[in-house]
């Protein structure tokens, strides 16, 4: 099932938490992945 809107905001609330606590190498990562997406 598609995840709905309140789903996909706690998900990218997430997400840049976790992207802003990275060590600068893994940000790249996180920012290749995060486009994947």
């Amino acid at each position: 099932p598609a995840p709905n809107e309140k789903q996909m905001e706690f998900i990218n609330t997430v997400w840049d938490k976790l992207a802003d606590s990275a060590p600068e190498g893994m940000r790249l990562n996180v920012d290749k992945v995060g486009k994947f997406i």
